[in-house]
């Protein structure tokens, strides 16, 4: 009986790894990017959009983009963003 429970425990985990992604844009690194891209510099919105086509993977390029930003309270979203 331990045996399946721990078989089902890593069904569920592959599972969850599956269906939730480890990478989601953050708004202050999108508009980063943005902004460089608008000056000519394409280098940080290359590498978002790479972290962007495999948000379930952890790799090195991936990293410094998978943490919360630095918390902006006054930062506002609107339906249409």
């Amino acid at each position: 009986r331990l045996k399946d429970n721990v078989s089902q425990n890593d069904n569920q985990l592959e599972l969850m790894r599956k269906n939730n992604p480890i990478f989601i844009p953050r708004n202050y690194h999108v508009e980063k990017a943005l902004e460089e891209a608008n000056e000519g510099k394409l280098d940080l919105l290359k590498k978002l959009l790479k972290v962007i086509e495999r948000p379930y993977e952890i790799n090195d390029q991936s990293l410094e983009f998978i943490n919360p930003g630095p918390e902006n309270k006054n930062y506002r979203t609107f339906c249409g963003t």
